[in-house]
Parts: structure tokens; sequence; C-alpha cells
């Protein structure tokens, strides 16, 4: 149930929304928040049902372990169900994410022929797994607390931000769900919900799933690319996947203020970004506070000499690459996250400068090129279609050459021109937020968004699914 699609806006959300507030509206706070979980598992279970025993095994085991480790004051103990929960966790990743990626990679380093068949990967693994540890880690710390099981089931199935983020942490979802909102203040909050929706449903379906037509052609006919279409597209992808996981996020945290309740930004122009450091404060802001805290810190951070730091560094990204998909591809985007970082890290020793529009641009292209890495099928594609937009073997430098391989080669030209002026020159939507007033003008805006959106829903059946709902 995409959030894009007719089962999501015209029956799912709306039976959702009006049982919750019609239970608040009556003062039974408890049920409200009882069937926003039993609508979450519903949620889920519409992708899979199969699914369902392995999610709700894990966050029983996951939130009995808190209460443990909360509840005793021996050490040994508390260190045990931390290290068994990240074992058992990490290895039920593993198995449905990582296991035949590890036997095809022993049986070629060997010469093997083991055999594996990969299971169907449970959705949203990834994300709940990531989420439950930080629970845990917390708990040992004694930032964590004891909550009721139906709340901690809440925290973690929560429907709007469950399937692909934004990766939530309990001290900014907790409180919320405790939160009791006078009417006038739940009414701004809604039509703050609808209107960030809106945004959100735009860039994916107007824009994103129209990128995804050149950047598929493209990806899809590797070998018959020339310097024009293979700039097109990876552009088309660059632009893609921003619009995609960004309108996937305006939607998500959309979803949640219509419910008085307020999910972590996750995007805020990244394409703008002067530097590696700064694209990560930009671009799926809730993974890379993640990867911060959980990984980056624990390994020693920058507390324990430059080489320490440059090797915490490495295999924070490498990891966070290997996160997204079990894919050599995936750990080599990660790594050069890392070498840039590296780099970036080696320019502040010196004095020299560089202007910030100098700078943007470098980041911008190095961020472009190493998504080629994260699209790519394989490795041997991505160098291909690097070496082709430097004009490198078979390139061809002539801007037109191969345009008429493109499906509307010419109006590609355009929309990619009008996406990358919308990246760098118009407000985002967290700054539309912020300036967001109940008026004529955002009930115009969100009118025209919604209903570009459900047109192009209604005639075309060329959508795509949320690209990180693979990762």
């Amino acid at each position: 149930m995409l959030f894009s699609s007719f089962e999501y806006l015209i029956v799912f959300l709306p039976i959702v929304l009006i049982g919750y507030h019609w239970l608040h509206a009556r003062g039974w706070h408890e049920s409200g928040y009882l069937w926003l979980t039993a609508t979450s598992l519903v949620y889920y279970s519409y992708w899979n049902i199969r699914d369902l025993p392995i999610l709700l095994a894990s966050v029983t085991f996951n939130w009995y372990l808190g209460r443990v480790i909360l509840a005793t004051d021996k050490r040994w103990m508390k260190m045990s169900c931390l290290l068994g929960g990240i074992v058992i966790d990490f290895a039920l990743l593993g198995y449905y994410k990582y296991a035949g990626f590890l036997v095809e990679n022993l049986n070629a380093v060997t010469g093997s022929d083991l055999e594996f068949t990969k299971p169907i990967l449970p959705l949203a693994i990834s994300f709940f797994t990531f989420q439950q540890i930080a629970y845990l880690v917390d708990c040992y710390t004694g930032k964590g607390q004891v909550f009721a099981y139906i709340k901690y089931v809440l925290f973690v199935i929560f429907f709007p931000q469950f399937i692909a983020g934004p990766i939530v942490h309990h001290d900014e979802m907790m409180p919320q769900f405790e939160k009791k909102y006078q009417p006038g203040e739940m009414s701004t909050l809604f039509s703050l919900g609808m209107f960030r929706f809106s945004i959100g449903l735009f860039k994916k379906v107007i824009l994103a799933d129209t990128f995804s037509i050149w950047a598929n052609a493209g990806y899809g006919a590797v070998d018959e690319l020339t310097f024009a279409t293979a700039w097109m597209t990876t552009l088309a992808y660059t632009l893609q996947l921003y619009f995609d996981f960004s309108g996937y996020s305006d939607m998500a945290i959309g979803s949640g203020l219509m419910f008085g309740i307020r999910l972590p930004e996750n995007f805020n122009s990244p394409y703008r970004a002067v530097d590696i450091k700064d694209f990560w404060r930009r671009w799926h802001i809730t993974l890379g506070r993640w990867l911060r805290d959980y990984l980056y810190i624990p390994l020693g951070g920058n507390r324990n000499g430059a080489v320490n730091m440059l090797f915490a560094i490495t295999l924070t990204f490498v990891l966070g690459g290997l996160w997204h998909g079990a894919s050599w591809n995936f750990v080599i985007w990660g790594g050069l996250h890392g070498l840039a970082y590296i780099v970036l890290w080696m320019w502040g020793l010196t004095a020299l400068k560089m202007p910030n529009w100098t700078a943007r641009i470098m980041t911008f292209f190095f961020i472009h090129l190493t998504w080629i890495f994260f699209r790519a099928t394989t490795f041997s594609d991505a160098v291909f279609v690097i070496k082709t937009m430097l004009g490198w073997g078979s390139g061809n430098l002539n801007l037109f050459d191969g345009l008429e391989l493109m499906p509307c080669g010419y109006e590609a030209i355009a929309a990619i021109a009008g996406g990358l002026g919308i990246v760098f020159l118009f407000s985002n939507s967290l700054k539309m937020e912020k300036s967001f007033h109940p008026n004529l003008k955002n009930l115009l805006l969100f009118l025209i968004a919604t209903s570009a959106a459900l047109i192009r829903l209604s005639f075309h059946d060329d959508f795509a699914e949320f690209l990180y709902f693979n990762f």
C-alpha cells in the first residue's frame, strides 16, 4: 500500500484518521493509540502477512530485553542482554539480507559450490533493526525507559515511518504518545500535515516517477549509452532518488502530523551542501544520526587520535553503505563517501580556502558520480557509465548523439534542467513548513499539488515503488 496509491489515499488513511480522532474527541486517548497500533499492524500485513510473526517476535524480544537491562543492577547482566540482543538482531538481519551475498562471495573465493536459497526479505527489517538496537544501547547507558508493551510496539511500527523511515528515536516519539492536544492545536497540525503530505505526493508522483522513466531506460541499456545519454541517465537518477525519498519522507511526516505526531526531518536541500560532511547533515538525516551515535562514536570517534578517527570514519561509511543492500556496489559507494570525509579532514589541516560556489559544485558532482555505483546493477556497468560520461572509450562527445534512444529525449533535457532548478533555487519543504499558515495561498498550493498527482495517478500506470523500499 504505497502512500501514493488510491488504497492509501482514499481508504486506509481516512479510516485510520477518523477512528483515531473520534476516540480522542471522547477522551479515550489510550484507545486511540491502541487503534494506531492495530492499524499499523494491518498496514504492515497488507504488504506480506507472512512477515508479521518475524516482526512481532523481534519487537517482543527487544522490548523484554530492554526491561531486563533497565531492571537489573548487575553490570554483567546488562552487558549480556545488550550483546545478546545486538547479536540476535544482526543475525536476523544478516540471515535475510546478507547470507546469500556471503555464500556467493565464499563460492567465488574458494571455488566451492555451496547452495543457499535466498529468503524473501521481510519489509522494513533494516529500519526496525536499527531502531531497536538504538533502544537497547540507550537502555544500557541509562537513557532508555520502561514502556508499556503496546506503546513500544507503536514506537517501532507506527505506519507513517515504519516502512522506509525516517528512523525514529524513542525519546522523540514516546512523549508524543502521552501528549493531549487542544482542538485548535490539533486542527493546525492537521492542516500542516495535509500541506506537507501534498508536497511529498507531488515530489513522488510528478517529479520522481517522471525522472524514473529516463533513469530506468538508460540503466537498462548501459551498453548503448552515449556521452549525452549517460549524463541524462545519471542526472535523471540523481533527481529521481532525491525527489522519491524526500517525497516519501514528506508524506510520512505529513501523515504523522495529521495524528498530532511529529516525525524527525530527514532532508534539508542536500544537493546544496558545501562538502561531504554538510551533505550528511542534510541527506537521510536520521540514518546519519544513527551511524554517528551508535557506530562512529562507540568506535572512538575523534577522541583517540587521527589513526583511530580515520579507521572509524572508513568503517562507519562502509557499513553504512552495506546497510543499503548486499552488494559490493553499496560497499564501494560507502567507501567513496568515507574517503571524501578523510580528504575533507586533510584539507582542513591546510590553510587553503575554497569559494562556497566552487565547493557546492564539486560536492554535487562527487555525490552525483557516487550515485552511479548506488544504482548500477554491476561494478562493470558503473565503471562503463562513468567512462562514457567522461568521453572515454565509446563515449561520443556529440551533445545530441543518442537522444533518439532515450524516451522523449529532448523533453528529458528540459525536465532535468527544471529539476535541477527546483533543487538549487526553490525553498525546500522544511522551509515551506516554517512559513506555513492556513491561508488561501497555501490552500491553492495544496490543491494544485494534490490534483496534479491524482490526475497522473488516474491516467498513468508507470509509477514506481519508493526506491528505499529495496534497502
